[in-house]
Parts: structure tokens; C-alpha cells; sequence
């Protein structure tokens, strides 16, 4: 799954990923 972010970069994820923890996995890669 591939998922592109708000800053133009892409995340590459290999496994289906629970979405309240891809939400949590963002909320932190946007807060850096």
C-alpha cells in the first residue's frame, strides 16, 4: 500500500495497517 503524504513525500507501506494506526503513524511524520 502506498500512501502519499501532505508533503509531497511517499510512505511505502508492505501490510495493510490499521487505520486509527496509519492515522497515528501520520499525525507524528507530520509532526516533525
Amino acid at each position: 500500500m502506498e500512501i502519499a503524504l501532505p508533503n509531497g513525500r511517499r510512505l511505502i507501506v508492505p501490510i495493510l495497517v490499521d487505520p486509527e494506526a496509519l492515522a497515528r503513524i501520520l499525525s507524528v511524520v507530520d509532526g516533525q
